[in-house]
């Protein structure tokens, strides 16, 4: 991540000379923040929430995935790429995804207080995310 994070500091460099001019740039250099700091965040609780063998974290992870797999139905400004192949009916795949691994996670006794809340973030970003998308999709192209 660190060339990332070094492209993001020249694009950051970039954005400040230009962005009372440029208006796309802003929207690009945005996501790319928005980006960096979803995969850091994504990183970070998948590395403390790596246990083999738990149903819980199994989960957690399974919905920290969902959230970075989002991230390939952007465009560069961070709205729908509708060039994406199929984009309609994958988007439909990680919703019913986020629905089986909410309802499944929550049925598990004695999760601690930490891994649920770390579990609804994750959810309600990927909520969020299809919610945006659904938008986006013309209603002519797909009904769920």
């Amino acid at each position: 991540m660190a060339t990332f994070e070094l492209d993001l500091f020249e694009i950051s460099q970039d954005y400040h000379a230009l962005f009372q001019e440029n208006q796309r740039l802003r929207f690009r250099f945005d996501f790319a923040s928005t980006v960096l700091s979803a995969l850091r965040r994504a990183t970070h609780d998948m590395e403390r929430y790596n246990f083999l063998g738990e149903t819980d974290q199994h989960l957690l992870n399974c919905m920290i995935e969902l959230n970075v797999r989002l991230f390939a139905f952007h465009d560069s400004i961070g709205g729908l790429d509708h060039l994406v192949p199929m984009y309609a009916s994958r988007i439909d795949t990680c919703w019913n995804q986020l629905a089986l691994w909410s309802e499944a996670f929550y049925k598990i006794p004695d999760t601690s207080y930490e891994i649920r809340e770390v579990f609804e973030f994750h959810r309600i970003r990927a909520y969020l995310k299809i919610a945006e998308f659904w938008e986006q999709i013309p209603h002519d192209l797909y009904e769920p």
